[in-house]
């Protein structure tokens, strides 16, 4: 065989190998909020986060719409309607992440500010088996005035993603 034909053997096991090993993960935010019914700029900046943190760690990600949710029980609907449709998907992995914020009226509800959340819970399912590997909880706190915007949630969720890592890793 001549260098070249080997070369390309060698670049397509390469790619198949990698695309073969890249976990495909479904991911879904529910955003709770008394005051807003509509999705809120905020909602749609740690989604994006999200999707641009697990895209950089070589995963495949896929999303359901961002939607809004009052109670646990609209909740458990929204996360099986996501279930399933990553399910169709043949995805491997699902992420559900909740965020709760705060019940004060925003002026701006369509601006991205981290202070606007109070925690985001999340929690990490196996799609074959429906079964919950891992969750955990992201208490905001105090915001300071140069971290109330898109970079502040960046890295809110970015810290959210890296303990999330742990788990999706196994």
């Amino acid at each position: 065989m001549n260098k070249r034909k080997i070369f390309m053997l060698i670049a397509f096991a390469f790619l198949t190998l990698v695309s073969a090993s890249a976990s495909v993960i479904s991911l879904q935010i529910i955003q709770h909020d008394s005051t807003q019914d509509e999705v809120r700029g905020t909602s749609y900046a740690i989604e994006n986060a999200m999707f641009d943190f697990l895209f950089d760690k070589g995963f495949i990600v896929t999303n359901s719409p961002t939607e809004t949710s009052s109670d646990s029980r609209e909740d458990s609907i929204i996360c099986k309607r996501a279930l399933s449709d990553a399910r169709i998907g043949m995805c491997d992995i699902f992420i559900v992440l909740k965020a709760d914020f705060k019940d004060s009226v925003s002026q701006n509800p369509q601006g991205i500010f981290l202070s606007n959340i109070s925690r985001v819970n999340w929690e990490i399912f196996d799609v074959s088996t429906g079964k919950s590997l891992a969750n955990g909880r992201s208490e905001v706190g105090e915001v300071p005035f140069k971290k109330d915007n898109e970079r502040g949630v960046a890295q809110f969720v970015r810290d959210i993603a890296e303990d999330m890592l742990v788990n999706l890793r196994r």
